[in-house]
């Protein structure tokens, strides 16, 4: 297989800078929505009580393991912050209540507009454990009402609520790693080969461009067979396509191009993912230009995936105003538009209009 890295070294990624000022909005204004995900992360606080959760780390035999990571991953609105946790050999301490969030970042207590947050467990020879940690007053997936309690989401099978001013011993049963192969098809069914892609320990996406929070586990390519080795992860896992003529065809809803693998208790060895191809077409236009030439003109377009903000030069008239553009991707084409060379608009339409059209459409400029 081709990858250019497969091993477990993680990089740790954080949210952009240039997304401080949707940090000072959440500060100004009680709630806010999660572009994308439309989740939306409530005024909360920890615990007002101190409460801990001992996290004890178990093999397969019931026995206690060493923990070599113990880290949680603190989430606001366009920011994240990776906070060690305390070691004791085989246990970990997790604090829930106000104090130590504070102490821990204090932006928490300056904006209190946080979603849940992602803990990382890892135990060497064994698959790294990641679970949500659900602050009071949030609401777990799938519910309407917020509880009360504080609480560890690791699968639909075990969200352990935590009440305040408690504290309690967790076994956290961790299992061998597995080697875990990606495979992507076609609608057809037939392999994909050379997709590009990045495979993610994920955190989360509460920014407004749904940008992946997390660590970057494996870069590469599929093979011939469409096949990419990924890292064995007992917890969420984003697989992100980079940017082609296809989509997924079950996404995210935050991203046509990223795939969020939830842990399960038997992981298959083989998980498949299936992509869209957009088809390519011949792009012809007339450009007639009642005030002057149309010659030297350009067309661009702007990318339906990026909600008209990736907008690029695609062609540019001849000396009798004609456009031909032999690639053409009209789904992957919000809309087309024609720039003098002062980078004037001068006509902005859909791509709609070659497929409205007998021959070859004419454009005339206003």
């Amino acid at each position: 297989m081709m990858h250019e890295h497969a091993g477990y070294q993680p990089m740790k990624v954080k949210s952009s800078s240039t997304l401080r000022l949707f940090i000072l909005l959440a500060v100004l204004l009680p709630t806010q929505t999660i572009s994308g995900s439309q989740a939306q992360i409530p005024q909360t606080d920890g615990l007002a009580r101190a409460t801990t959760v001992a996290l004890t780390a178990r093999g397969p035999d019931g026995a206690a393991l060493p923990l070599s990571r113990a880290s949680l991953h603190l989430d606001i609105w366009g920011d994240g912050k990776l906070v060690s946790l305390p070691i004791d050999r085989n246990a970990a301490t997790l604090h829930l209540d106000q104090q130590w969030l504070c102490s821990a970042w204090n932006i928490l207590c300056q904006n209190r507009q946080y979603g849940p947050a992602r803990i990382i467990l890892e135990s060497d020879g064994f698959a790294p454990i990641t679970a949500s940690v659900y602050w009071p007053g949030q609401k777990r997936t799938g519910e309407t009402v917020a509880a009360r309690s504080a609480g560890i989401y690791f699968s639909p099978n075990r969200d352990v609520r935590i009440e305040e001013g408690t504290s309690q011993q967790l076994d956290v049963a961790f299992r061998r790693i597995i080697p875990r192969t990606l495979q992507i098809v076609d609608e057809a069914g037939l392999p994909a080969a050379d997709i590009r892609l990045d495979s993610w320990l994920f955190y989360g996406a509460t920014n407004h461009t749904g940008t992946i929070e997390g660590e970057i586990l494996a870069k590469g390519r599929t093979d011939a067979n469409g096949r990419f080795s990924i890292p064995d992860i007992d917890g969420e896992l984003a697989i992100e396509l980079n940017r082609g003529h296809y989509v997924l065809k079950n996404p995210d809803p935050v991203s046509p191009f990223r795939a969020i693998i939830k842990p399960e208790n038997s992981p298959p060895a083989t998980i498949t993912l299936t992509i869209h191809r957009f088809k390519s077409q011949v792009l012809r236009l007339n450009v007639a230009n009642p005030n002057g030439s149309a010659a030297g003109l350009t067309l661009g377009g702007c990318d339906t995936f990026c909600s008209g903000a990736c907008c690029g030069d695609l062609a540019v008239t001849d000396a009798n105003g004609q456009i031909r553009l032999d690639n053409f991707y009209a789904e992957e084409s919000d809309s087309l538009y024609i720039a003098d060379k002062s980078g004037n608009v001068l006509w902005r339409g859909s791509p709609a209009i070659l497929n409205n059209s007998t021959g070859v459409p004419t454009i005339t400029l206003r």
